[in-house]
């Protein structure tokens, strides 16, 4: 049997996890797809895909040697699938279980950076029943205009900017609607999109050029995120060094307060007036179609999509035995 890398063959079964039941499943299908046909490409026998929302799903993984794992939103990036991976005993990509459900909870997060003195703007909770008097204290506390986003989704579903206290409760309720349960409203900062892509190879962790997102709408939301015709992407960012030090210093700080592992992206915003760079999420599993955030930034380091691939799957055989 040839062997690749890390204990890896060209034989291994490898199931690609990906689609799940998370509102973000669009995106993981799309990344999902192309992770399988890079890794087929490049000579991997045994890909097949298992998708947690399939009735199939279970039967397919318990068959698998290793499990990519290209899920995003809940059921895939909060801890959920990693734990029962830990279970049965399949190695598989990314960070554990305590990172993932850590990163994918913007109010413990947000805690965790406030406990660490990590720069990022302020938040108050809300219910997802708003009342007034629960309204006039967020607003008095973050000022007018507030971000509004959803304790546990990605790809900036069911967040707005909010300009009134009327768009506050309408979008609240409308958000509702759609399957959000619970709220977070964080202190506006106008300012430049930016993210950063954490690669790990063994003890080595290395931080990819800074990529800035200009959209044309007025923040990057999911359709602007999908629409190639609403953003630009700019890798690397232009900044100046001591800056670009500064953010690639703070991004892998967050990797490690988090405790991921293998890789990540941290999404920043810099504060137009004061510079400052203020974190705003993590994504412990990012998206990887081949124009993805991650993909770009790996290509400005010089490192391909399928290299990139070939990277996040390795990082199923090396997860140190203690990790959490």
């Amino acid at each position: 049997m040839k062997t690749t890398s890390k204990g890896l063959s060209f034989n291994t079964r490898v199931a690609v996890v990906y689609g799940g039941k998370s509102k973000e499943r669009p995106g993981s299908l799309i990344s999902g797809k192309a992770v399988c046909v890079s890794l087929k490409k490049q000579g991997y026998k045994n890909i097949f895909w298992a998708d947690p929302a399939q009735d199939n799903f279970i039967k397919k993984i318990n068959n698998a040697e290793a499990a990519f794992l290209i899920l995003h939103g809940r059921y895939g990036e909060d801890g959920k699938i990693q734990g029962y991976l830990e279970t049965i005993g399949i190695p598989y990509t990314g960070s554990g279980i305590l990172a993932s459900a850590l990163g994918m909870d913007k109010f413990y997060f947000k805690t965790l950076l406030a406990a660490a003195n990590i720069p990022t703007p302020p938040s108050e909770t809300l219910p997802n029943i708003p009342n007034r008097k629960n309204i006039n204290i967020v607003v008095k506390k973050l000022g007018i205009p507030l971000f509004l986003k959803p304790f546990s989704e990605g790809g900036s579903l069911g967040s707005n900017v909010i300009h009134t206290k009327a768009q506050l409760i309408n979008d609240i309720t409308k958000f509702k609607n759609q399957g959000f349960d619970k709220f977070l409203a964080e202190k506006y900062i106008d300012g430049r999109a930016l993210t950063v892509g954490v690669l790990q190879n063994g003890n080595k962790i290395d931080v990819l050029p800074i990529l800035e997102t200009i959209s044309k709408k007025e923040f990057c939301d999911y359709e602007a995120k999908h629409n190639p015709r609403l953003h630009t992407y700019k890798c690397p960012a232009s900044l100046k060094p001591e800056l670009t030090n500064k953010i690639k210093v703070l991004a892998e700080s967050v990797f490690k307060l988090v405790g991921c592992f293998g890789f990540c992206r941290v999404d920043f915003i810099l504060d137009s007036e004061t510079n400052t760079p203020f974190v705003l999420e993590i994504n412990t599993l990012p998206g990887m179609s081949p124009n993805s955030n991650m993909a770009t930034s790996a290509k400005a380091a010089k490192i391909s999509y399928d290299q990139l691939v070939i990277k996040m799957l390795e990082t199923a055989y090396d997860r140190p035995k203690y990790l959490p």
